[in-house]
């Protein structure tokens, strides 16, 4: 079964553009998520590399979270420009078998050189560090084409790593 079809027909809720999510459940048929430790660097980064381009073809550009209680200073500090969603059940997360870091893996993590640059990064562009949540889970990108079909898969194998914009934008066939 393909990724897309995988995750069509699980209900999600949308986020308003104060950050409220919404009480109306909707069908996700696209899917953008990052790692809760660096998702704010994550979507910071591809809102500011890959957002216009994406515009500029008509491409939607969607994140997927799993807990409402940390969207609204997401939406507020702007680190995403494009539609944001909460799956609360974690049903998008399993269903595409995101994988989780142990509690023993994050010592190893937190004095790596990937971790220590993520961090140096988040910091030299204001990003304001939230540890709270689940920060136990990976995430990753799907590029869905109007018809359903994964065009480009990207799961986490580590918090600190980041899907390449270049590799959205290939998928597409978007050249900038």
């Amino acid at each position: 079964m393909s990724s897309p079809s995988k995750i069509a027909k699980i209900l999600v809720q949308r986020v308003n553009s104060t950050g409220e999510v919404e009480a109306t459940k909707t069908a996700c048929e696209t899917f953008w998520k990052e790692s809760p430790c660096f998702c704010r660097l994550a979507a910071k980064e591809l809102s500011t590399s890959i957002k216009p381009a994406l515009d500029k073809n008509n491409v939607r550009f969607i994140g997927i979270g799993f807990d409402s209680r940390f969207v609204q200073p997401f939406v507020q500090e702007g680190y995403f420009a494009g539609e944001l969603y909460v799956d609360p059940e974690m049903e998008c997360y399993k269903a595409l078998q995101f994988q989780r870091f142990s509690f023993f893996d994050l010592f190893k993590k937190l004095l790596s050189k990937a971790w220590t640059d993520a961090n140096n990064r988040s910091k030299s562009l204001g990003i304001k560090s939230d540890m709270k949540g689940d920060g136990f889970q990976n995430g990753g990108a799907l590029v869905i084409d109007k018809n359903g079909k994964a065009l480009f898969e990207y799961k986490q194998e580590d918090a600190s790593q980041m899907v390449n914009a270049e590799d959205v934008l290939k998928a597409l066939n978007i050249k900038e």
